[in-house]
């Protein structure tokens, strides 16, 4: 067991992670405070009123997905150069646990980081200021069928980066994003074919689980397919397990 992982040897793993790398991870942690405080504070200034809920919204959900997915693409960046790559693949720890490393922080920690940051930044610049009246309102922390179907689907999305990191030598984020946008292609298309063979008619739209258009009789008929909550969750769970555990395995084909 103490092959596959050691609390100790984990632990370390991760402090060093984090001494090699902590100004960068501040920068980085710096630039998203300054961009929602300038988002926020450009909003103020144009409309003389509060952010709105559904403005906060946007804005907590936007900087979710593209800081975090853009994150996860380069936390692999070290395995690019040939010499940094050799330091990470002989340190004495497992793959396993340099695995770990890289999601706990792309993951884990950056669900943490993310939301002590926005509303570090947000719960003042939401109460300062005279608008008239008018009560500011700060979105709450709520867990509930939305906020879960956003946190099911960034999982998603960070088991893609997070396979694409490592997969690829370069270029780790458009290599990911193209391939991942020929790969919803090719499904479309095989969903359409086999919906045309499936029901023998011209069929003109058929995104999976989306809206059924084919001609009949000169006439266009529209079915709407309806996948519940539970079928969607489960598939986006079974992908994203999919790709974390792809990811482990490229990483431990990489040899020295």
């Amino acid at each position: 067991m103490n092959d596959i992982f050691s609390a100790p040897r984990f632990g370390a793993l991760l402090r060093k992670e984090i001494a090699e790398h902590y100004k960068g991870y501040l920068m980085a942690l710096g630039l998203l405070a300054g961009a929602i405080a300038l988002w926020v504070g450009m909003f103020n200034a144009i409309t003389g009123e509060p952010v709105s809920l559904n403005m906060q919204y946007a804005i907590f959900y936007i900087f979710y997905f593209v800081v975090g997915i853009l994150f996860t693409s380069s936390i692999f960046s070290d395995m690019s150069n040939k010499k940094s790559a050799t330091a990470i693949l002989t340190l004495p720890a497992s793959h396993f646990e340099k695995y770990l490393v890289k999601w706990l922080l792309t993951y884990a920690l950056y669900h943490l980081v993310y939301v002590a940051v926005f509303y570090l930044i947000m719960t003042p610049m939401v109460n300062a200021g005279n608008f008239h009246d008018r009560k500011p309102e700060l979105l709450p922390i709520i867990v509930n069928g939305k906020s879960i179907s956003f946190f099911l689907l960034f999982a998603l999305f960070h088991s893609i980066a997070f396979w694409g990191a490592i997969f690829f030598q370069k270029l780790h984020f458009v290599k990911t994003a193209f391939t991942a946008f020929v790969a919803t292609m090719i499904v479309t298309f095989l969903n359409h074919l086999f919906l045309t063979v499936l029901i023998g008619k011209k069929v003109r739209s058929s995104e999976p689980f989306g809206v059924l258009l084919f001609v009949d009789g000169g006439k266009t008929h529209v079915i709407q397919q309806h996948a519940s909550m539970t079928t969607l969750a489960s598939l986006c769970i079974v992908l994203t397990l999919s790709f974390w555990v792809a990811a482990y395995y490229r990483l431990k084909e990489k040899q020295v």
